[in-house]
């Protein structure tokens, strides 16, 4: 699972690189920024920043370390809709054959001219030819 994670960072970071490391960049300072907050506040600020940090950190191991993570949530949300895509195309065959069906317990040209096409069938005075094709 952890794999999967730093896989798609992988992939993602290929494809931006330069936007990367400009972000890279905007997160460095602003840690370098609220380290030296931390470090010259009073005691209430550093609660503060200390409830901050573990509320970040609680969020990170929900969304990326648990067992129920944001990960596997995406993965199941894409999962889900490729199987509704596929529920849909077979409802389409579905219609597809009814309609064919019904047409061809309706309609009795048709389903003789089926029946000729697909299983050979002919009349009793007619002479059936097969024409391979190679």
């Amino acid at each position: 699972m952890l794999f999967d994670f730093f896989s798609l960072i992988f992939v993602l970071l290929e494809k931006n690189k330069e936007a990367v490391k400009q972000f890279i960049i905007n997160i460095k300072t602003r840690l370098k920024e609220l380290y030296k907050m931390f470090i010259f506040a009073d005691m209430d600020h550093k609660l503060v920043y200390i409830a901050f940090v573990i509320l970040v950190s609680f969020v990170l191991f929900i969304s990326v370390l648990s067992s129920e993570s944001l990960l596997d949530y995406v993965r199941a949300s894409f999962i889900v809709s490729s199987q509704k895509e596929e529920i849909e195309r077979y409802n389409k065959e579905i219609r597809y054959m009814d309609k064919k069906i019904n047409n061809l317990s309706q309609d009795k040209d048709s389903l003789e001219r089926f029946a000729r096409e697909n299983f050979m069938f002919s009349c009793p005075d007619e002479d059936v030819f097969l024409v391979e094709e190679d």
